[in-house]
């Protein structure tokens, strides 16, 4: 999305075009791609879960290795073939970039900066409060940040009893910590993070359900090991 907004003008359709589904006509995509953009510097398209990549095709191979200097193709594929003629021309190219989750033990120090964008200091046990309660999707985790700024408001400092207070507890992250407290027989810890669900109107059907959603996925993984 940032990359689009900083090559396409607002409102502009005439350089911006999209492809989406595995249905998606290679020939269609290069016509576009060779074509000049219109009084813009750049024409750009986009084309999603197409599985080009997983396909023989030299027209898209051929393409990559001489690519048009005024259009930015950009694929974004869930799976690709490593051994695919035309992956490795665009690997080649230096053109690949691999999205993956962001490493669980590196998420502190990504909070922490992310207050520091705010001109905020935020001590570490409130920062793996924070964590704690709001779960590890960085979306939600920026949401929570920039909430307990407008928070605290002057005060430069952002603490433990300002997440407490500020940052609900994620029902999945919670369910999860439950199940750790059943499973460490730690009884008073598990009843008190149900409450803590059921005040932020959980539904105990749906509490249920992802305490079961949990469990099967322990049994699973035990019956795999």
């Amino acid at each position: 999305k940032a990359l689009i907004k900083a090559l396409v003008s607002p409102g502009d359709n005439l350089n911006y075009n999209m492809f989406r589904g595995s249905d998606t006509n290679i020939k269609d995509v290069i016509s576009l791609a060779v074509t000049l953009p219109f009084m813009a510097e750049k024409r750009v398209v986009l084309v999603q879960d197409s599985e080009l990549f997983n396909k023989s095709s030299d027209e898209l191979a051929e393409y990559i290795e001489n690519p048009s200097t005024d259009t930015v193709l950009i694929f974004e594929e869930e799976k690709v073939n490593a051994n695919n003629r035309s992956f490795k021309a665009a690997k080649g190219g230096g053109y690949c970039v691999k999205a993956e989750r962001y490493d669980p033990k590196k998420l502190p120090g990504w909070v922490a900066t992310d207050f520091k964008r705010y001109g905020k200091k935020v001590s570490g046990s409130a920062v793996d409060l924070l964590i704690e309660r709001a779960g590890s999707d960085m979306t939600t985790l920026d949401m929570e940040v920039s909430k307990l700024v407008s928070y605290v408001g002057e005060r430069e400092g952002v603490f433990d009893d300002d997440v407490m207070k500020m940052v609900h507890r994620s029902p999945s992250a919670t369910v999860f910590q439950m199940v750790e407290a059943v499973v460490d027989r730690q009884l008073d810890r598990a009843v008190g993070l149900y409450y803590d669900m059921l005040s932020g109107d959980e539904s105990p059907f749906g509490i249920r359900s992802l305490i079961e959603r949990h469990f099967k996925i322990l049994l699973v993984v035990k019956d795999m090991a």
